[in-house]
């Protein structure tokens, strides 16, 4: 398979990944900055209290991404994907402008909490269908370079967290901490909502793959997920909870982890996360490339494999503040083999009338379930039994086991003819 490409692909690729990347600038910032705002919208006299209740706000972000990729993966099955990469750009871009001017608990009182979880509401529908949206669009537009699609796509993606963590280290180098709890930390977000209105601009340029038009169409894509595929869609969910705990985990909650949990110095926490991610993005695009030369599901066993022994011994190191460059580095590849690798299994797991339903359900219930509760665990079971390696250890291990036991299933239901003979 040869990964040249023409112009019209590159085109595709490039307008993908950069809204890609700014719509997930913009949803993960949250977790990056929640640690400095979470005391002005839940005003407590227990820090840990504050940071609970403000990663329970982020939690609630991840639980409106299934209702999200239900709503506009419908929209997109039946109309066309192009609609859905447009519209969910527009709704990010207006939930970060609000985030970035919402007034605090000091101002407004309960009305501030109330309205950042209805703006972080707004960025979980958004996410929900931007992802498996980009996803589809791409594998559909070049189906015999599915694996390299997607992994630039995917290191777009990435991008948006590395832009977020480039900010992270401006605004640390550029202002105080105190300025950065008092205002600095509105920057980001009004930053990323303009970036975003840029992107929907661009973003218009992208025309529909032809795929809906050469099949029957589903008039209700959610209803026939469930009554002929239901058993893939838990598969595809089990794959998927690899994905949301690495990102969750690795790259969003990172830094509270780290300071916080962990008593990691802050000001060496920040340039570290930058680099990680960063490392991410390069692992991203190679595993699709791999993922192309390679039987894919023996690429993502051999990965499953590895995140067992990288976790363990990460984490241990972390917490035991040795080696701690090492191990973030190392556990950074992480998110960066499955980011690409799952989308790619789960793409190739339904037909393509219900496919976007399917791919954001299982995408977005995986990262749900098991990533948007993964802080939340994870910070409880330190706070209270001290377990600063074997929390994230424990938790990982049995994600793991998990994805492992749905790559076996993925494998024997995989539709491979269906993303290139029907997309003819």
């Amino acid at each position: 398979m040869s990964r040249a490409i023409n112009a019209a692909e590159r085109k595709i690729l490039i307008l993908a990944s950069l809204g890609g990347m700014l719509e997930f600038y913009d949803f993960t910032i949250y977790g990056f900055f929640s640690l400095y705002f979470a005391e002005q919208f839940f005003p407590t006299t227990d820090k840990f209290v504050a940071i609970m209740l403000s990663y329970t706000v982020f939690v609630i972000g991840y639980i409106a991404r299934p209702i999200g990729g239900i709503l506009f993966s419908h929209l997109g099955d039946v109309i066309g994907r192009k609609l859905v990469l447009i519209v969910t750009m527009l709704i990010m871009g207006i939930a970060s402008l609000g985030i970035g001017i919402v007034p605090v608990y000091a101002q407004i009182g309960i009305f501030a909490p109330i309205l950042l979880l209805v703006l972080r509401l707004s960025q979980g529908l958004a996410i929900g269908g931007e992802i498996p949206g980009t996803v589809v669009y791409v594998t559909e537009y070049m189906p015999h370079k599915s694996g390299f699609a997607i992994g630039c796509v995917m290191a777009g993606v990435g991008s948006g967290l590395l832009l977020g963590a480039l900010v992270n280290v401006v605004l640390s180098s550029l202002l105080s901490i105190e300025q950065i709890h008092s205002y600095g930390w509105r920057i980001p977000f009004l930053l990323g909502g303009v970036l975003c209105g840029v992107s929907y601009v661009i973003r218009k340029q992208l025309h529909d793959v032809h795929t809906l038009d050469k099949i029957s169409r589903s008039a209700a894509p959610l209803l026939t997920l469930f009554k002929k595929y239901s058993k893939l869609l838990v598969s595809g969910v089990g794959v998927g909870a690899i994905a949301g705990s690495c990102t969750m985990l690795i790259l969003v909650f990172m830094p509270t982890y780290l300071v916080d949990l962990a008593k990691i110095e802050n000001s060496k926490v920040a340039d570290l996360l930058l680099v990680a991610n960063a490392l991410m993005m390069v692992v991203s695009y190679l595993f699709g490339i791999l993922a192309d030369k390679y039987n894919r599901y023996t690429v993502m066993r051999l990965s499953l494999f590895f995140a067992i022994l990288a976790t363990s011994v990460c984490y241990y190191l972390i917490s035991q503040h040795l080696a701690i460059v090492f191990a973030v580095l190392c556990l950074a590849t992480l998110p960066g083999i499955f980011a690409t690798m799952v989308p790619l299994l789960v793409s190739h797991l339904f037909p393509a009338e219900i496919r976007l339903t399917g791919v954001a359900l299982s995408y977005n219930l995986g990262h749900t379930i098991f990533g948007g509760l993964a802080p939340i665990i994870i910070t409880w079971l330190i706070h209270n039994y001290g377990w600063v390696a074997l929390a994230p250890i424990g938790y990982f291990l049995i994600v793991i086991m998990i994805a492992l036991s749905a790559c076996y299933f993925c494998q024997k239901q995989d539709r491979r003819d269906y993303t290139q003979t029907d997309l003819k």
